[in-house]
């Protein structure tokens, strides 16, 4: 880090006591105050010195200075925060009771669109593949990039924080998908640790990745940063340069927002998931790092181990929700063709009535084979031959076009049709019309 602390030892123990709480913070408030000290042609050490009335004048004059300008009220308002911080510091009275206009208002962020899921698309596949794995974290994990790689590149994402990636000598793959990812208390801007999962895209760019740098003659173990430098010696990659990073390839796709709002566009699909019914608040909260409510704090979702039930249970919602994320197709059961499916449960013997009440979208492949299997050991007492049945005529041309054949009317409304195809073969291989 530059050196911006030239000007007392007190400004350095004020800077790291800031430091101790968060870097980040300290580091902005120290360009700050040197900022307003430039401006206001003054130092840290004349600012000690001056009694309240003197001090509230200038920075009076300073706000004038800065509405001229029109910098935005946040910036103003962190300006004064750091003089605060400086004069409280030193055991000097603070002066109170300034109005900052518009002192919450920060002009870019309230003007910027979240990306759609195919501007999200187009963006991927700009990226570099280091790139690529930080977006993908950042918009279908909801990580910050602080998760990723600490502000100094001492800390980040190690291997073993994703549990369910396998890694041998010649391949990377993962155990289960959506992948959990385990965010540590010393990542996290809330410093708790919390859990959150990554879809099947997501994973990919992540095997990827990683199958390239063993190509590359690169050892994989448990301690190894999930993303690496592109041009460092230091061991992670910081959060700056991921930000520059993502911002490079969102450029060359033609978008102007800032990297963070991939966090946005999280938060913001996944309000649309819950919306629909796909996964409660709390959960999608908990996934985003945030702290929650008191319940939620001491007994559930933030207490440092969940139980293996919960952790599945939030699996299953997150799930739910990939589409809602995902730019790729998705292969869940919501996503399924429904009248093919509908089409081999009445095949199956399944009545209509009887489809009509079941949950489709929630129920497993195991369960709906299950069902079909009971349905024809129930008919094997019919009188028609094998592999034959009747149904209603207005069931003879979707049956048709899924691969029956004709056979016989049968009275005056049915008729008996015969499968002329395996029902071995997947669903997305009848009509889908």
């Amino acid at each position: 880090m530059a050196r911006v602390w030239d000007e007392t030892d007190q400004l350095r123990r004020w800077h790291q006591n800031l430091a101790n709480g968060s870097e980040v913070y300290a580091d902005v408030s120290a360009r700050r105050l040197r900022a307003f000290c430039t401006d206001s042609e003054t130092s840290a050490s004349k600012l000690l010195g001056l009694d309240v009335p003197d001090l509230r004048a200038l920075l009076e004059d300073y706000l004038s200075r800065e509405k001229k300008r029109g910098h935005s009220g946040e910036y103003i308002r962190t300006t004064l925060k750091a003089v605060r911080s400086w004069r409280v510091y030193n055991d000097k009275p603070a002066v109170e009771g300034l109005k900052v206009p518009n002192a919450t208002v920060m002009p870019r962020v309230e003007g910027e669109a979240i990306p759609s899921q195919d501007e999200l698309r187009r963006v991927l596949l700009a990226a570099k593949p280091h790139e690529r794995v930080a977006i993908a974290l950042m918009a279908f994990s909801g990580c910050r990039p602080q998760v990723i790689g600490n502000y100094t590149g001492t800390d980040g994402l190690r291997l073993s924080d994703l549990p369910e990636l396998e890694i041998d000598k010649k391949s990377v793959t993962f155990s289960k998908i959506p992948a959990l990812i385990k965010v540590r208390a010393a990542n996290s801007k809330a410093k708790h640790g919390y859990l959150t999962f990554l879809g099947e895209e997501g994973c990919q760019a992540v095997v990827q990745y990683l199958q390239q740098r063993q190509l590359a003659g690169e050892v994989l173990d448990g301690e190894t940063d999930l993303v690496h430098p592109d041009r460092a010696s230091k061991r992670f990659v910081r959060a700056l340069n991921i930000g520059d990073g993502v911002r490079r390839a969102m450029r060359s796709a033609g978008l102007d927002q800032r990297p963070y709002v991939w966090r946005s566009y999280f938060l913001s699909r996944l309000l649309e998931a819950s919306n629909s019914g796909k996964a409660s608040d709390r959960y999608i909260e908990f996934w985003a790092g945030h702290r929650g409510d008191v319940t939620a704090k001491h007994y559930t979702t933030g207490r440092p181990n969940l139980s293996p039930s919960m952790i599945e249970d939030m699996r299953a919602a997150y799930q739910r929700c990939e589409p809602f994320l995902s730019t790729a197709k998705v292969q869940t059961n919501t996503e399924r063709d429904r009248r093919s499916l509908t089409l081999l449960l009445r095949i199956a013997g399944v009545s209509e009535p009887e489809i009509a009440m079941l949950d489709l979208d929630k129920m497993t492949d195991e369960e709906l084979i299950a069902l079909a299997e009971s349905k024809r050991t129930a008919q094997q007492g019919s009188p028609l031959r094998s592999g034959q049945r009747a149904v209603a005529l207005a069931e003879v041309g979707p049956l048709l076009d899924a691969g029956w054949e004709y056979v016989a009317p049968l009275g005056r409304d049915r008729a008996v049709l015969r499968m002329a195809v395996s029902l071995s073969e997947p669903p997305f291989a009848i009509g889908t019309h």
